[in-house]
Order: C-alpha cells, then sequence, then structure tokens
C-alpha cells in the first residue's frame, strides 16, 4: 500500500478498509501516519491514531515507538491507566529511549505523582542530556511544591541548553517575583518577551511588577500589549482599569473595568474597584450596585461593606442638605 492510497482511505474514513489491506511492509508507513494523527487533538484523529497504532502493534509488537504514540494519545484523552499500560510496554522494550520516559514523566506529573514524575524527567535527562525540556518540566514540578531553589536551577538548566525558551525564563521570572527578587524577575520577564514577544501573560506580568514598582507609564505599556495580544483576558482589562484609575484616566478605567466585567461578572476585585470609582464620580445609584454586587460574590468582603456604609452615610446627607 503506498502512502497516496493509504492517506485517501484514511481521509475518506476507510480506516478499517486501509487497516485490513496493511501488512508487515507498510510499517514504517502506518507508523507515520499513526504519529501524525496522534498529533491532532480532534476526537477523529485520536480514534484513526489508536486504530493504525493498534495494527502496527499486531504487526510488530515490539514497536516501542507505537506503545509510546499509543500511549499519547490515551494520555490525551484522559485514559490515565491504559496509557500508563503502554509506557510500560514502550519501556521494557527499549529502556533507554529517553522521550519515553519523559512522557511517562509527563503522565505522572499530571496525575501528581511528583516522585515518580521526578524520577522518569530525571531518567530522560540522564539518556539525553540535551532534553532541555525534561529540565524546564522539573522546574515546574519543583516550583508547584514550592521548592522554589531546586525550581530555579532546572530553569536555568533548561535555558542552558535552549537559551530560547521562553517559558523558562518566564517561569523563573515568576518564580524570583514571589521570592521578591524584582531586579531579577524583571530581567527573566524581558527575556521571555525577548524569546517570544506574542504571549499575554509575560506582558502582563510584567507589568504587574512594573506597577509595583511605581513605573506606572510602563505598567501601562505592558498591560496594552497583553491585551492587544489576548483582549479575552479578565485580569488583563481589570489591571489595566487599575493603572488608569492610578494615571487619573478614569473614563478608561471604567470601560476596562466594564470589559473585564462582561468577561468574568464574579471578578470580585473588578466589581469593587468600579464601585470605588463610580462613587468618587458621585454615582451613587451605580456605585451601590457594585458594591451590592461585589457583597454577593463574597459576604464577608470588608472593603466593600465598608464602602456601602460610606456610601449610604453621604448620600443620606445629601438628602438632609
Amino acid at each position: 500500500m503506498d502512502q497516496d492510497t493509504a492517506e485517501k482511505l484514511f481521509s475518506q474514513g476507510k480506516t478499517i478498509d486501509a487497516l485490513k489491506a496493511a501488512t508487515v511492509s507498510d510499517l514504517d508507513l502506518l507508523l507515520r501516519l499513526g504519529t501524525s494523527f496522534a498529533g491532532k487533538n480532534d476526537s477523529e484523529s485520536k480514534k484513526t491514531a489508536r486504530s493504525i497504532l493498534n495494527r502496527v502493534i499486531e504487526l510488530k509488537g515490539d514497536s516501542a515507538v507505537a506503545h509510546n504514540n499509543l500511549a499519547l494519545v490515551m494520555q490525551k484523552e484522559g485514559n490515565y491507566d491504559e496509557a500508563e499500560k503502554e509506557y510500560k510496554n514502550a519501556m521494557a522494550i527499549d529502556p533507554n529511549n529517553a522521550i519515553v520516559h519523559y512522557n511517562y514523566g509527563t503522565l505522572m506529573h499530571e496525575q501528581i505523582r511528583y516522585q515518580d514524575a521526578e524520577e522518569e524527567y530525571k531518567k530522560a535527562s540522564v539518556m539525553d542530556p540535551s532534553l532541555a525540556d525534561a529540565h524546564y518540566n522539573m522546574g515546574t514540578l519543583f516550583q508547584e511544591q514550592m521548592m522554589y531553589e531546586q525550581s530555579a536551577k532546572e530553569y536555568l538548566a533548561a535555558i542552558k541548553l535552549d537559551p530560547g525558551m521562553a517559558d523558562a525564563f518566564y517561569n523563573l521570572g515568576t518564580l524570583l517575583h514571589k521570592l521578591r527578587k524584582f531586579d531579577d524577575a524583571e530581567d527573566n520577564y524581558m527575556k521571555a518577551i525577548e524569546a517570544n514577544p506574542h504571549v499575554s501573560c509575560f506582558h502582563n506580568n510584567l507589568g504587574v511588577l512594573l506597577q509595583m514598582r511605581s513605573d506606572y507609564d510602563g505598567a501601562e505599556k505592558e498591560y496594552r500589549l497583553a491585551a492587544s495580544i489576548d483582549s479575552n483576558l479578565a485580569d488583563v482589562h481589570y489591571n489595566l482599569g487599575t493603572i488608569l484609575y492610578m494615571k487619573k484616566k478614569v473614563n478608561e478605567a471604567e470601560t476596562e473595568y466594564r470589559r473585564a466585567l462582561s468577561m468574568q461578572p464574579n471578578h470580585l476585585e473588578t466589581r469593587n474597584n468600579l464601585g470605588v470609582l463610580l462613587h468618587e464620580q458621585k454615582k451613587y445609584a451605580d456605585a451601590e450596585t457594585e458594591y451590592k454586587k461585589a457583597l454577593e460574590i463574597y459576604p464577608e468582603n470588608k472593603q466593600a461593606a465598608a464602602n456601602l456604609r460610606l456610601l449610604a452615610e453621604e448620600a443620606g446627607k445629601l438628602r438632609k442638605q
């Protein structure tokens, strides 16, 4: 069976016919096609990938690649038990395959089996010292466990192997930000943006850091860049609204707060801040509405409750006058 014929049958949904016609001589072709379908996320492609890879395993049971790729499909589907079984089959066939150990580590990681995940990532990095992703994933694993020193070490190892790994710079920046090492955090956010300027959260987090350091112009610039990359993130519009309010750009701030609420109506901080903005503009009825909605979201919100009491007092004084 040639590749054109196989691809035509699969594209027409005639998977069974194509697989029935396949023989041992078609293994390489089937493996390429199975791998291709496995890389897609739609359910039909994953179903086709399973069928092809199972056929490869029927024809040649000692194909570590087929078992690994079948495990990847099952992992994507959330079928963790079957995925684990297939990874173990692959490792039994090829125990020194770094990619299989790495992928098995991701499966353990997804299930929060941290010790097992760490073990597999370490095996992968020893088998393939150039595998930057193994160090990056160990960095995220340690960061999730608040093991910050180990996490930073792994991110730096990943960056050394892949100086263009934007996510490693960004995660290292978030870690350093949390540890209040602000200069180093800013430097890593900037390097992440240099490596990939088209990720909204990179700009947003840099904006948060700049705002904290009273660089309001710089923060506004980064928030606007974040919003231009992805206009559907409530936190970005909230942050932009807050910096605009701090810069006395009240109308623009209100617009951004309302955009944030259109995306996430229960965004507590936005409700409260919008209430304050309207309160200061003496739009008492609108401010009262926002404070009350903030309290509906979180009844223990002391700030909203205090603001509502203050609003009632002011409104009462106006009525007496």
